[in-house]
């Protein structure tokens, strides 16, 4: 990663190069593009996790109720004590 000189320098190369007049807007597309990196990469992890799309809260209510009768849980206060 960068040191504190090299950022120094590659700072000051920006405002040479591109000027103080275009230095927001290039930060502030440099911020949209790794926003939308994040979000990519969160959605990736979801996919790998999950599967291709995110359980809805009906499947995940189903799968909770079926898992609690295969126990013979009737109150889901008592679910924690069985598993």
């Amino acid at each position: 990663m960068f040191g504190w000189g090299e950022l120094g320098i590659v700072i000051i190369l920006a405002i040479i190069l591109l000027g103080p007049d275009k230095l927001p807007e290039v930060f502030r597309t440099l911020g949209k593009i790794y926003g939308e990196y994040k979000k990519a990469k969160r959605r990736f992890e979801l996919e790998l996790i999950y599967g291709y799309e995110i359980p809805s809260r009906e499947i995940i209510d189903e799968l909770v109720k079926k898992r609690m009768d295969e126990l013979g849980v009737t109150d889901f206060k008592d679910f924690g004590k069985k598993l």
